[in-house]
């Protein structure tokens, strides 16, 4: 059994727990873009901007506090701390939060969501290449899923 997910003709299927360590990469990539590119890119007088500034650096502190981080802590964190999701937002990351929270069977990315998820992959692939060089192949295939879903306004769904 695993995660079979499909939008008009692109498929992709892997077993649960690759889709959970992919998802989880997708986060360690974000959290490597947003460590390395945004805190000083933010508008000191922008107040929203300072405030979510704030908050990033307090997700990545948390993040680096403990190298066992996974899906279900990154959830964790976003539902005790919902103003991170606007300060993923803000920065265009946005999609680290749709990809993350979705069932693995069931369920359905709509076209907005992937819209979402297709500008994360696009900001943060070369963090992913650099932390998972050996996963590229997964993350083009899935990329290349939502992105079909983006040309033909068509939901993505998940079995």
């Amino acid at each position: 059994m695993g995660v079979d997910i499909f939008c008009k003709d692109k498929h992709f299927y892997c077993g649960y727990g690759t889709w959970n360590d992919f998802r989880t990469s997708v986060i360690y990539s974000t959290v490597d873009y947003i460590q390395e590119n945004n805190f000083d890119k933010i508008n000191p007088h922008d107040e929203d901007g300072c405030t979510y500034r704030d908050e990033l650096k307090k997700f990545v502190e948390y993040w680096h506090q403990d190298k066992s981080h996974d899906l279900e802590s990154f959830l964790g964190y976003i539902r005790n701390r919902l103003i991170i999701m606007d300060a993923f937002i803000y920065l265009y990351v946005g999609g680290v939060y749709t990809l993350s929270f979705k069932n693995d069977f069931d369920s359905i990315y709509s076209v907005g969501n992937s819209r979402d998820i297709c500008d994360l992959f696009g900001i943060i692939r070369p963090f992913f290449e650099k932390r998972y060089p050996g996963s590229m192949d997964v993350f083009d295939q899935v990329e290349c899923l939502f992105q079909e879903s983006v040309d033909h306004h068509e939901n993505v769904t998940v079995w």
